[in-house]
């Protein structure tokens, strides 16, 4: 991934965009009013800002390809002033096109950089997904001891079945505010 994504960059020559949003802002959005707690809106959100900071460079740009990941009206609703004046095809399976290809590949790679940092951070492996709960309870119980009851939002998103399951074993739902 690392090398491709350097190559894609190299070829692309500054025509892309990438947009991260780290647990600890994906926990504030959640918690908000902006997204309706509904983590659709918030990857309609972060599509619209790349499309966006796209046409700020390219102001020739017409089509935008990605993934259907919602209803198309969830990132009709997101797309700001420039990205409502192009088209946006969004389609099941969208990486079989090149260009949605390279950007979930520019995606990977930022994602994999930023989980390094944060496991730097926080001093121990954090795992990936739910499966490993034995994993995800080290990591919670490592960081808690560290960093206190709210360190965990800086690491984990906080909303999801997994940290339900967790807050039991963690001491109750005050180590998850």
């Amino acid at each position: 991934i690392t090398s491709a994504a350097a190559e894609i960059r190299r070829i692309c020559d500054g025509a892309y965009a990438v947009v991260t949003v780290m647990p600890e802002r994906y926990n504030e959005f959640m918690a908000g009013t902006s997204f309706g707690k509904n983590s659709q809106r918030i990857l309609a959100w972060m599509h619209a800002r790349c499309i966006e900071d796209i046409l700020e460079k390219h102001q020739d740009v017409r089509y935008a390809v990605c993934d259907k990941f919602a209803d198309e009206s969830v990132i009709r609703r997101a797309l700001m002033t420039r990205g409502r004046a192009i088209t946006v095809q969004q389609h099941v399976r969208a990486e079989a096109d090149p260009a949605v290809a390279a950007a979930s590949i520019l995606a990977r790679d930022e994602f994999v950089r930023r989980m390094s940092q944060l496991v730097t951070a926080a001093g121990c492996r954090l795992p990936l997904g739910a499966s490993d709960e034995r994993g995800i309870l080290e990591a919670a119980r490592h960081i808690v001891a560290r960093e206190g009851s709210g360190g965990l939002k800086k690491y984990a998103k906080l909303h999801f079945k997994t940290t339900e399951k967790m807050k039991g074993k963690l001491g109750g739902g005050r180590l998850f505010e």
